[in-house]
Parts: structure tokens; C-alpha cells; sequence
């Protein structure tokens, strides 16, 4: 859900619908997967192709939705500067923000996948998992 704060005030900034919708739609079917994946899930389910595929889905589209939020974000923090000292600090220091902020949830995100698979049997992803959330 956070990631369609951060959409809505990437929209709010730049009323670019090419930009919004697809993000929009990727950040939704995220959400949408993770419902499906956690509708009576237990950790032997872990196993099943389809939960295994539904999973895969979910955080592919989580981690594409995070490096377009932060790819978004820097290029129009970038766009803003003015040439005055003070307010291009600020937005260097925005850009920095939102190009850690995407970079931490990816490595995260990508961390999560690698410990879910393998070790699927054992909740060691939890951890990560929480992390991402």
C-alpha cells in the first residue's frame, strides 16, 4: 500500500497518466497476488507450483514497482533544479532519498526471494519478508 502513496504523489507532481497507470496496474496485481498467496496458506503449501509461480509474480512486480517509484521520483526531483544553491541541496538530498529508498527495497525484496527458496521449509524469510512490508 505504500507503494500507491508514492504513486499518487508521483501523479500529484507530474499528471503523466503514461506514467501512473502502468504503475499503477503493476503495484495493484502485487497486492492482488499477495491476497491470492495468503488465502489459506501454510508453510507445507510452499511446495506448490502454483503458490511457488503466484509468489515469484508477487515479488517480481513488488520489486519492478519499487525501482519505478524510485526511478520516477529522482528523474523529477532531477527536473526541479533551480541553480539556487540552497534548493538544489534539498533536492540532491531528495534524489539520494528516493534512489536509497528503492535500492534498499530491492536488495530487500531480492534477499526475501533468495531466502524463501531456499530455505521454503524453515520461516528464515520471515524476517526479510517483514522487512519489505
Amino acid at each position: 500500500m505504500a507503494q500507491l502513496y508514492f504513486i499518487q504523489k508521483i501523479y500529484i507532481l507530474q499528471k503523466n497518466m503514461f506514467i501512473i497507470v502502468p504503475t499503477t496496474i503493476l503495484a495493484v496485481s502485487a497486492w492482488g497476488t499477495l491476497l491470492i498467496q495468503n488465502h489459506n496458506l501454510n508453510l507445507g503449501d510452499l511446495q506448490n507450483p502454483t503458490v511457488v509461480k503466484i509468489d515469484i509474480a508477487q515479488k517480481i512486480s513488488s520489486t519492478l514497482v519499487e525501482v519505478l517509484i524510485a526511478g520516477f521520483m529522482c528523474h523529477f526531483f532531477r527536473s526541479m533544479q533551480t541553480g539556487l544553491r540552497s534548493t538544489d541541496t534539498m533536492i540532491k538530498c531528495l534524489v539520494i532519498f528516493a534512489a536509497s529508498r528503492g535500492l534498499l527495497l530491492s536488495i530487500f525484496q531480492i534477499l526475501d526471494t533468495v531466502v524463501y527458496f531456499a530455505s521454503s521449509n524453515k520461516p528464515i524469510w520471515v524476517s526479510f519478508h517483514y522487512m519489505v512490508g
